[in-house]
């Protein structure tokens, strides 16, 4: 027997939707659920969910957890880049490893979720794009494999430059054209239409990327610079470029309105990437021996492969892609442990030529076989022989972290206790924590164990390039010069940490960490006391009597190489070294395209010892510190062993001119 309110709902049904109307849409659904585009879309999302993103991330101690903390922080309490705040990481870097601060992992995963997505539905476009003729080996079993290969291979970063990447190949390659018999060079192309769509996707990518991590965001649009100046040039037009580049600039502008309601900080934040790019290269450097025959070699067999295949879209992916993959190894080359993200970037280039180009010949084998054996082969002879899939270790968690996605709140339990004892090494002691709170204390941390703030809940007001590793310039040593200058701008109390991974004074690399931000720490000298010293931190106050004052002496010229006598002086004084070095015009230009090699300060103590450090060459200009040799922070500020005399050395291989410009800084405590 039929129910009286069941019979009552399928009538209301039938009173909005015919039955005959019922009928084609069931057959519509049905026709769809068959159709080779349902399929794709199921793969997209079996895919995605096989791949799925870690959800939320523990927030933990260290040098990098410290700087993922402060980008979900910054986002958290709507900081502006730029303005208040500068870093390797853009306001959306907070999406790589989102913590549980405001609505961070809510926002974190939908970045990440519909990258991926994107990513997928992009390369299933392409699938379909490089169909080939009956008779071919070309099967969609193959597309398969290589879709699903390509999204387990991506992290975030190549998930964006993938998307981008494939994005604009669909937008602007010369293959899309209807016209289009085949893909060898000499059958008829013609010009194809532009597939806005997809030209939409690429810029709204780009700008994304670049808002995620800058330098992402510059390689990124590298691709689209690469794609808008090809289909420039076979349409004999420059308005796709030019409209390209507006489109870019004009989202960013539209993407920053969202996120602050404000233009503020957007040229400051551009002229940070600029600067980051030209300091980075010198800043963060490492020097490995390499074997350049190999290196060579590898460059070579990378490029000879269009040459030899003579294909259509090779030349095109090529074109396209090229320059992107030589910029992320220049990227990869500066931090030469780093070289393994290139080695996974060109896992995944290969995989979308393939995808692309349709290309699956002998003479692809061979190419690929051989790069990749010169590649480990250098890598090997740099003193790295492992190889690690980065993406496909994290891909293959995809689906316990989809399961941890749907246990939401169970996950979110479990991050907090990892965090809490991930958080315990940062604990202030109660008596300084409690004085904090109370008070109302704003703090700055030095040199960069951010993490302190969430371990103790505190009022973080930080200077705008808050690690000291990462000034990577005088452009933002000056930022925290003018910050820390400012009372309104500047926090009540500066905690330096007296420990940590490098050392009590040393800094990444091997460095000084007197020498990182000189600068900031005159101005830390000269508007805060040192009034408590604990186990764990040394507690610096703001005062308005300037502790310290500086000023010049005295100039003098010296050469690379050569000692230097140090100035007597006061005890409790200090002696800072301003230096002007002159690169040659050859040295500038590898620098830009490759990187600057080692440079070193060494000090001659009262007891004979000699000190030696890792330096910046950049930061000279704003003062060296000197004398004393600080071992350790603590009461007095500056007690440490006399130095007499100082050395500068670089690398032969670095086009420096021998001449040094030296001004003597002295500073002396207020009596």
């Amino acid at each position: 027997m039929v129910n009286s309110s069941q019979t009552d709902h399928t009538r209301s049904i039938e009173s909005v939707i015919p039955v005959s109307s019922q009928k084609v849409l069931f057959q519509h659904v049905v026709s769809w659920l068959c159709s080779s585009s349902a399929r794709w879309v199921l793969l997209a999302l079996v895919s995605v969910v096989l791949t799925f993103p870690q959800v939320m991330y523990p927030i933990s101690s260290g040098l990098d957890s410290s700087g993922g903390f402060a980008m979900n922080y910054a986002f958290a309490h709507g900081w502006i880049f730029g303005k208040q705040i500068v870093h390797s990481y853009g306001p959306l870097g907070f999406a790589v490893s989102p913590n549980v601060l405001g609505h961070n992992v809510a926002w974190g995963l939908l970045i990440q979720v519909a990258t991926k997505v994107t990513l997928a539905l992009s390369l299933m476009r392409l699938a379909q794009l490089a169909k080939t003729p009956e008779g071919r080996f070309w099967h969609n079993g193959l597309n398969v494999v290589l879709i699903v290969y390509l999204l387990a291979m991506c992290t975030l970063e190549w998930a964006l430059m993938l998307s981008v990447l494939s994005s604009t190949l669909i937008a602007f390659g010369a293959v899309h054209s209807n016209n289009l018999k085949g893909a060898n060079q000499n059958e008829n192309i013609s010009r194809p239409p532009l597939q806005w769509r997809w030209w939409l996707t690429a810029v709204g990518l780009t700008v994304m990327a670049g808002l995620i991590k800058p330098g992402f965001g510059v390689v990124t649009a590298g691709m689209l610079g690469c794609g808008s100046v090809l289909f420039s040039i076979q349409v004999r037009r420059w308005q796709p470029l030019a409209v390209t580049v507006l489109a870019l600039f004009a989202l960013l502008a539209v993407w920053w309105l969202l996120l602050y309601h404000t233009l503020s900080g957007l040229p400051e934040f551009l002229t940070s990437v600029v600067m980051a790019a030209k300091g980075y290269s010198a800043a963060h450097t490492q020097n490995p021996p390499n074997n350049w025959l190999l290196w060579g070699l590898f460059f070579v067999s990378l490029f000879w492969f269009p040459r030899w295949e003579k294909n259509t879209r090779v030349n095109w992916f090529y074109g396209t892609a090229i320059l992107a993959t030589l910029m992320y190894w220049k990227y990869s080359m500066v931090r030469q442990d780093h070289i393994l993200m290139f080695f996974n970037w060109l896992m995944i280039f290969y995989g979308a030529l393939v995808l692309y180009s349709r290309v699956l010949s002998w003479r692809l084998i061979v190419n690929v076989a051989l790069t990749f054996l010169l590649l480990i082969g250098s890598m090997t002879a740099s003193g790295f022989n492992h190889i690690k899939l980065l993406g496909l270790k994290q891909s293959s968690q995809g689906l316990p972290h989809f399961i941890e996605w749907v246990q939401f709140g169970k996950t979110v339990e479990h991050t907090h206790q990892e965090t809490a004892n991930a958080l315990a090494v940062d604990v202030l002691d109660d008596e300084l924590k409690a004085r904090l709170q109370t008070e109302e204390k704003t703090v700055g941390i030095y040199p960069w164990e951010a993490s302190m703030v969430a371990a103790n809940h505190l009022a973080w007001k930080p200077r705008p390039a808050f690690q000291s590793h990462m000034v990577v310039g005088p452009y933002f040593d000056q930022r925290n010069q003018t910050a820390l200058e400012q009372e309104s701008l500047a926090p009540d109390v500066m905690l330096w940490e007296r420990d940590h991974r490098a050392g009590p004074v040393g800094s990444i690399d091997g460095r000084y960490l007197l020498n990182d931000d000189p600068l900031t720490l005159q101005q830390m000298m000269s508007h805060y006391a040192l009034t408590d010293v604990t186990d764990k931190v040394a507690v610096w106050e703001r005062t308005d009597d300037m502790p310290y004052r500086f000023e010049s002496v005295h100039e003098e010229n010296s050469v690379w190489g050569q000692w230097i006598s140090v100035p007597a002086i006061e005890p409790g004084s200090v002696v800072v070294l301003k230096v002007v070095y002159h690169p040659s015009f050859v040295q500038k230009i590898k620098r830009a395209l490759y990187k600057e090699n080692d440079s070193y300060i060494e000090y001659q103590l009262l007891d004979g010892s000699i000190q030696k450090h890792r330096l910046y060459t950049d930061n000279m200009r704003n003062g060296l510190w000197v004398n004393p040799y600080v071992t350790r922070i603590g009461k007095p500020l500056v007690k440490g062993e006399p130095v007499l005399a100082v050395r500068l050395t670089h690398s032969p291989s670095d086009g420096f001119a021998d001449e040094l410009n030296l001004t003597w800084v002295i500073g002396n405590p207020s009596r």
